[in-house]
C-alpha cells in the first residue's frame, strides 16, 4: 500500500510541477550522478529525475539500486546467472577501488595545433555529410524495434546511399592520383597523426610510469588475471560477426537485440567489481549503439579482402569499465573469467593495450566477447581503464583528435601507404633531431624498449637496450642491433622475428649465446664479424634471404657443431669459420659460387664437406688445418688458390 501511494504522490507532484522539474532536471542529474544509495537514499522525486534521464538516453550512476531492480523479467535469469558467478570476486574489488563514475565531456579550451584544424576527417565530407543526415532516425527505428523488418530495410536502403558516397570519396583522395598528389596527402596525414599523438603519449606514458611505480602489487596481479583469462579462452582466427552482418542494417540489428542482455551483464560486471561504468542506453534520442555512419567508414576503408564489409566491426555495442587502480583492474579481469567460466559470455579476444600501448601511448584492456544465449553471437567489447589514464580527456579535445588521427591512418591503411606513412614520419622526426631511441619509441617496433626478455638480456637494462639500438631513419624502425658484449642470454629472444627492418646485428664476444633463430627475411646478409668470438654458440637458423656470410662472421665459434646454408647463399667471406673447431660437416647450396680466404681455417672437427658445381673460387687456406678432412671433391671448374688445403687431404676433381 505504501508503494501505491508512493507512486499516486509521485504522480500527483510532477504533474502539479513539471515544467519546474524539467528546467531543473539538467543540474539535478549532475548532482544525482555522484549520488548513492548508501550516502543519500533516493526520494521518489531523484527516481524520476533519473528515470528521465534514462529516457534521454543519459547513463544512470551504477549502483543506483532502482536501475538495477528494474530488468526485464526475460533478462533476470542472465542477471542471476552473472550475479553467481560474481559473487566471489565482490569481497577482494571492494578492498581494492570505490565504486567511480567515468563520465567525461563538456567543452575544451584547448586549440588543436593547425595540423589538426586543417586536416578533414572523411565524415566531414559535405556530400557524405548530406548522405548521413537522415540515418540517425532510422537507427532508432531499429533500435527500438531490431526484428522489424521494415525498419532494417529502410536503414539498409540509405546505408547504400552512404556506401556510394563515401566509396566515391575515397576513390578521389586516394585512386587514380598523381605521385605529387600522393605524396601530399601522406605529409598531410603524417602531421596530423604526430600532431594528435605528440601531446598525449608525453602525458599517457607519464601518467602510467605513476601507476606502475605506484602499484607494483597491482600490476603483478593485473598481468596474473589476464594471463589466466588469455589460457582460458579458445581464441578464433579473427573476432567477426556472423556472415549475414557484413550488411550494416543487419550488423546494427543484431546489436539492438543483445543490447539489453549486454547491459544486464556490464551493470552487474561493474557492481561486483566497484567499477565506475560508462554505458549509453537507449533512450527518445540516442540508440546507445555505434553510428551506422561509423560503421560503414571503418569498412570502407578496410584494407584487402573484406573492403566494404561490416562483419569485422566488433564495438557497436560498448561500454567502458573505470578502475582506481590496477589490483581493480584486475578483479575486472577476474570478474570476466568468472562470467566466460561460467556460461553467461564466451570472450573470443583480448587486447591488452596495458601493455603494448598505442601510438598515443593510450593503454587500456579491451576484451570482445558473446553472449552465450544470443542467438546471433553478436561480438560486443568492454574497455577496462585506469581511471588517471583518462585525466587527460578533460585538459585536451581528446575525443576530437583521437577522430582525425583515426581517419588519417585508416585513409592510408585504405590505399595501401604505410610504408610511405612511415618513412615521412622518420623524415620529419629526423630533421627535429630524434634520437634512434625516439624514432624506435614512435614505430611499430616500441614494443622492443619494454620487453622484459630484451631488458634482462642486455647488460645494462633498458638503458643499455637502449644504446644498443640502431634506427632506420626512413622508417624509424630497428634496422641494427649492436650487442658486442653485451648479451648475457643463452639465446636471442623468439621475438627478433617481429623486426621486420631489421639489417644487421653484431654479436662479437657474446660468450653466453648458445643459439640463433627466427631472423626475420629483412637480415640479407650475416656481417663481419657479426658472431666473432662467440664461443658457446652450438647453432644457428639463418633465414632464406641471407645471400652474403661476411668476413670473420663466425670466427672463434669453437662450440658451432652445425649450420644449415639457405639457398640464397651466394658468397662465403675470408676467414668465416676460421677456428670453428666443432663443425664437422658441411654442405654448400647450388647458389655458393665464392668461398674465401681462410674461410674454414683450423677446423679440425670437419671430415665432410659437399661443394656445388656452382662454385667457381676457392681462397687460399680455406680448408688449412683441417686435420680431420682427408678427401675432397671439387667441381673441374673451380679456380683453387695455392694452399688452400693441407698435405693430407686427398682432392679430387669432379
Amino acid at each position: 500500500m505504501r508503494a501505491a501511494r508512493d507512486v499516486q504522490a509521485r504522480n500527483a507532484f510532477v504533474d502539479q510541477h513539471r515544467d519546474r522539474l524539467e528546467a531543473a532536471y539538467g543540474a539535478a542529474i549532475n548532482a544525482l550522478a555522484d549520488a548513492r544509495p548508501e550516502k543519500w537514499p533516493l526520494t521518489y522525486l531523484g527516481r524520476w529525475l533519473l528515470e528521465q534521464g534514462a529516457k534521454q538516453g543519459e547513463t544512470p550512476p551504477v549502483g543506483e539500486a532502482n536501475a538495477q531492480s528494474e530488468v526485464p523479467e526475460a533478462l533476470r535469469p542472465l542477471r542471476e546467472k552473472a550475479a553467481e558467478a560474481l559473487g566471489p570476486i565482490r569481497p577482494a574489488a571492494a578492498t581494492e577501488g570505490a565504486e567511480h563514475d567515468a563520465a567525461h565531456g563538456g567543452d575544451h579550451a584547448a586549440k588543436l595545433p593547425e595540423a589538426l584544424h586543417t586536416f578533414k576527417p572523411l565524415a566531414e565530407a559535405p556530400t557524405i555529410k548530406a548522405a548521413c543526415a537522415l540515418l540517425h532516425d532510422l537507427e532508432l527505428n531499429v533500435a527500438r524495434d531490431p526484428d522489424s523488418e521494415e525498419a532494417v530495410d529502410a536503414l539498409r536502403a540509405q546505408l547504400v546511399v552512404v556506401d556510394q558516397v563515401m566509396a566515391t570519396e575515397i576513390q578521389k583522395r586516394t585512386e587514380g592520383v598523381s605521385d605529387e598528389a600522393a605524396k601530399a596527402m601522406v605529409e598531410k596525414c603524417e602531421k596530423a597523426i604526430t600532431a594528435g599523438n605528440k601531446d598525449f603519449q608525453r602525458v599517457y606514458d607519464n601518467v602510467f610510469n605513476v601507476i606502475k611505480s605506484g602499484d607494483a602489487d597491482g600490476m603483478a596481479k593485473y598481468e596474473a588475471a589476464v594471463g589466466d583469462l588469455d589460457a582460458a579462452i579458445e581464441k578464433p582466427a579473427a573476432a567477426e560477426q556472423r556472415d549475414e552482418a557484413g550488411v550494416a542494417a543487419v550488423l546494427f540489428a543484431d546489436a539492438a537485440r543483445v543490447k539489453s542482455s549486454f547491459d544486464v551483464v556490464v551493470r552487474e560486471l561493474a557492481t561486483a567489481t566497484g567499477a565506475g561504468l560508462e554505458l549509453a542506453v537507449l533512450g527518445a534520442k540516442k540508440t546507445g549503439l555505434k553510428k551506422t555512419s561509423r560503421v560503414v567508414e571503418k569498412s570502407a576503408l578496410r584494407p584487402g579482402e573484406g573492403r566494404g564489409r561490416s562483419k569485422w566491426v566488433c564495438d557497436v555495442v560498448r561500454a567502458m569499465l573505470v578502475a582506481t587502480s590496477m589490483s581493480a583492474v584486475g578483479s575486472i579481469v577476474r570478474g570476466l573469467l568468472a562470467l566466460h567460466e561460467a556460461g553467461a559470455l564466451r570472450v573470443v579476444r583480448i587486447k591488452d593495450r596495458f601493455a603494448q600501448p598505442l601510438a598515443s601511448g593510450w593503454r587500456d584492456l579491451t576484451v570482445n566477447f558473446v553472449i552465450v544465449d544470443d542467438p546471433t553471437r553478436h561480438v560486443c567489447e568492454v574497455k577496462v581503464v585506469h581511471e588517471m589514464m583518462l585525466t587527460d580527456e578533460i585538459r585536451l579535445p581528446g575525443h576530437a583528435i583521437y577522430g582525425i588521427v583515426r581517419s588519417a591512418m585508416e585513409l592510408i591503411e585504405s590505399c595501401g601507404r604505410e610504408r610511405e606513412l612511415r618513412r615521412e614520419a622518420g623524415r620529419s622526426m629526423v630533421a627535429a633531431g630524434a634520437t634512434d631511441v625516439e624514432l624506435i619509441g614512435a614505430s611499430e617496433d616500441a614494443w622492443i624498449l619494454e620487453d622484459p626478455e630484451w631488458v634482462a638480456g642486455v647488460e645494462g637494462g633498458r638503458d643499455g637496450l637502449g644504446r644498443a639500438l640502431t634506427a632506420d631513419k626512413e622508417e624509424g624502425r630497428v634496422g641494427g642491433l649492436d650487442l658486442r658484449m653485451k648479451w648475457k642470454g643463452k639465446a636471442l629472444p623468439a621475438s627478433v622475428a617481429r623486426l621486420t627492418a631489421l639489417r644487421w646485428l653484431k654479436m662479437q664476444e657474446c660468450t653466453s649465446l648458445k643459439s640463433v633463430a627466427d631472423l626475420p627475411a629483412s637480415v640479407t646478409q650475416i656481417g663481419v664479424s657479426a658472431f666473432f668470438g662467440c664461443a658457446s654458440l652450438a647453432s644457428i637458423t639463418l633465414p632464406e634471404s641471407v645471400t652474403q656470410i661476411g668476413e670473420r662472421a663466425f670466427q672463434g665459434c669453437a662450440s658451432l657443431a652445425s649450420i644449415t646454408f639457405p639457398a640464397s647463399v651466394t658468397q662465403i667471406g675470408g676467414y668465416a669459420f676460421t677456428g670453428c673447431a666443432s663443425l664437422a660437416s658441411i654442405t654448400l647450396p647450388e647458389s655458393v659460387t665464392q668461398i674465401g680466404d681462410d674461410a674454414f681455417y683450423g677446423c679440425a672437427s670437419l671430415a665432410s664437406i659437399t661443394l656445388p658445381e656452382s662454385v667457381t673460387q676457392i681462397g687460399g687456406g680455406a680448408f688449412q688445418n683441417c686435420t680431420s678432412l682427408f678427401s675432397i671433391t671439387i667441381p673441374s671448374s673451380t679456380v683453387v688458390d695455392p694452399g688452400t688445403f693441407d698435405e693430407h687431404t686427398q682432392v679430387t676433381r669432379a
